[in-house]
């Protein structure tokens, strides 16, 4: 059996952490180590982690003494791993997930039949498992990346198919990959580091997919609901300027940035006629970071990112798998505007 290793990091929620590895305990093919970090959590969680699971030689369990982030706490957890053993395959978990008991067994087997080394799980919302919580990424033109399927009905994804990235809560990635694109970017402390992963692995040529038979019920929100205010709000307005100009070739950028720009007026027209002031705030904020600030930290990422990768895709195939941004923001302002909802920039 080729070895299989999976990850997973506590952050202030050590119930959760102890039923998502009990439910990887559970599968019908076993990972070979587990490895859990814990990112400086109170009350000493990390050391009762280690404690519940000090009798399985299996697990490990490191301790931070400092909240390192998902990405960067990934990476340490990889690194502590991978000097110990030299596995093929790497899982990802959501500390607030619950993987189904075959889960890993259908990772495996789509990588097997396609041949893809990133595969995205089916992962269901906990709490409404009729409905979905994310199937994967999709990319706008103007540079988003969306969650694909969030609150649509589970019945309607049923079809293995490809996307442009996986949701680093349940995802599966060979070392090989994990090597090559040299892990997450720790540029993003809590949030869009597996968009951006997804990106780096569809721009230098892999094919990724979605394994609808691979099931994890994902609570939601556990860690992130603790530090969601303005401050992380904005981070995360700018990590989709961060992603999109640091990866896009220049070809894709140079065509694609009219659009940039008028969809920015347009939302900011629409936002400012409908009162909204709280998105307007942080949208009006990260671009005047981004043109005072954000820029020279971009040009040098950049520059790293073409130093070490080749890109196998041409401007023209990354324009195919991108979506226009007004088929969907037409729907964003039905929700937003018409319907009054609040946009996930508006919840700090």
């Amino acid at each position: 059996m080729r070895s299989i290793i999976s990850f997973l990091i506590n952050w202030n929620s050590l119930p959760y952490t102890q039923k998502a590895v009990d439910s990887l305990l559970k599968q019908s093919i076993s990972p070979q180590s587990i490895y859990i970090l814990d990112n400086n959590s109170d009350n000493f969680e990390g050391e009762k982690l280690q404690k519940h699971f000090s009798k399985n030689p299996y697990i490990n369990v490191f301790l931070s003494a400092e909240n390192l982030g998902f990405a960067k706490g990934m990476n340490y957890l990889l690194a502590q791993a991978l000097k110990k053993e030299n596995p093929e395959f790497l899982l990802f978990l959501n500390n607030d997930a619950i993987a189904d008991e075959g889960w890993i067994e259908a990772l495996l087997k789509c990588h097997k039949e396609t041949g893809s080394p990133l595969v995205t799980s089916k992962m269901l919302q906990l709490s409404q498992p009729e409905l979905i919580d994310n199937i994967g990424h999709r990319f706008l033109n103007t540079g988003e990346v969306i969650p694909t399927g969030h609150n649509q009905k589970a019945s309607e994804f049923t079809t293995r198919q490809k996307t442009i990235g996986a949701c680093g809560g349940a995802m599966f990635v060979t070392n090989k990959l994990w090597q090559q694109l040299g892990g997450f970017d720790e540029h993003f402390f809590v949030g869009y580091e597996d968009a951006d992963f997804g990106l780096r692995a569809f721009l230098t040529g892999h094919d990724i997919y979605f394994e609808p038979k691979a099931i994890v019920k994902h609570k939601m929100g556990v860690s992130i609901k603790k530090i969601f205010n303005y401050t992380y709000t904005l981070t995360q307005f700018r990590n989709i300027n961060y992603a999109y100009f640091k990866l896009m070739p220049t070809s894709f950028l140079v065509i694609n940035f009219p659009f940039f720009i008028i969809k920015q007026l347009i939302v900011f027209l629409m936002n400012l006629l409908f009162l909204r002031f709280k998105f307007l705030k942080v949208m009006l904020h990260s671009t005047w970071l981004l043109f005072t600030k954000d820029l020279k930290v971009i040009k040098k990422a950049r520059k790293e990112f073409y130093a070490t990768q080749v890109l196998k895709r041409s401007w023209w195939e990354i324009q195919k798998a991108s979506t226009f941004f007004l088929w969907f923001d037409i729907k964003r302002f039905w929700r937003f505007m018409i319907l009054r909802e609040k946009n996930q920039f508006e919840k700090y």
